[in-house]
């Protein structure tokens, strides 16, 4: 049992099974460098001769007393900008706390109040891994096509041309598939998904600063009706049904089913008020409208993931 200051160099410890975070952990690189102690390979052997047996290391223990697990999963703000505290040589002071900013440093601290475990809670990390290891790898995926944007001259005027088929081929070609990340456009989408997954043009609008973020299905919902609204003639005193039937049946896959088959009893059924709202609609309307959700939209785009 030792630290994990012990394990930062020259030794490798491939058969560790348990990590506990015994203090608060501030920094995401800090964190990643001590959980990442337990995610080394290794094949455990037992016995000798004809009884030798071998088992892989399916996993390992994370005992966090601090919430430093939920701390990087929920409270961390990882599009913050970190300022670095002034070292001593930066601020000369007189007062004492050499630059700390909280006066002189104690030589002891005693806690005196109960020392007991609140609460045990086991939390199972899957495949997708956690919050800090996707931003990570989310930030390595921007950093590196921020660079080919910058040095790739073709990458760049197809950028200025608003050309989004060309700049989509060209990311895939010289970032996809290649050693060490192997970024491919599922792993990007598991990576930036909101409760969507993302096209590969959303990925990297966020990334340069096009749009804010991944929009979430009501945003894009409300954006595929307000282009709709754009582009077609419709009955202004039938707005607000229009509306509704549009976000139902991209928004909802059972009123979308009930809506294309004409189950109008048992949209009654499952949603009075949206059925009020369609049957407000002349029946050429409402058709009207169904064929283009089903043929001028992207109905896999609406796909909720969690």
């Amino acid at each position: 049992c030792v630290t994990v200051g012990m394990m930062t160099t020259g030794y490798d410890c491939e058969d560790l099974l348990n990590v506990v975070l015994a203090r608060p952990i501030i920094w995401p690189t800090d964190f990643i460098q001590i959980k990442g102690r337990g995610t080394r390979l290794f094949t455990f052997k037992f016995g000798e001769g004809r009884s030798k047996q071998s088992a892989e290391k399916q996993g390992f223990g994370l005992f966090d007393f601090f919430a430093n697990c939920e701390f990087f999963e929920k409270d961390f703000d990882y599009d913050k900008k970190l300022t670095l505290p002034k070292s001593t040589a930066d601020d000369e002071s007189d007062d004492g706390d050499s630059g700390t900013g909280g006066g002189p440093l104690p030589d002891s601290y005693v806690n005196t109040s109960p020392d007991s475990i609140a609460s045990v809670v086991e939390t199972t990390v899957g495949l997708e891994g956690m919050r800090i290891d996707r931003e990570m790898y989310r930030e390595r995926f921007s950093r590196q096509a921020t660079q080919l944007a910058d040095a790739d001259t073709v990458l760049r005027e197809a950028f200025e041309a608003g050309d989004w088929p060309a700049i989509e081929d060209r990311i895939q070609r010289l970032l996809f598939e290649k050693p060490e990340e192997f970024w491919n456009l599922p792993k990007l989408q598991d990576l930036f998904k909101s409760d969507r997954k993302p096209t590969l043009k959303e990925i990297l609008s966020t990334i340069f600063g096009l749009i804010p973020a991944v929009p979430t299905r009501d945003q894009l919902a409300a954006s595929e009706f307000e282009r709709f609204v754009a582009t077609n003639e419709t009955d202004a005193t039938h707005g607000r049904e229009l509306q509704m039937l549009f976000m139902a049946f991209l928004l909802d896959p059972v009123s979308r089913l009930l809506l294309q088959e004409e189950r109008l009893a048992d949209l009654k059924v499952r949603d009075a008020t949206l059925f009020a709202s369609v049957v407000r609609l002349a029946p050429d309307e409402r058709k009207s409208l169904v064929e283009y959700l089903r043929t001028s939209v992207v109905l896999a785009n609406f796909d909720q993931v969690s």
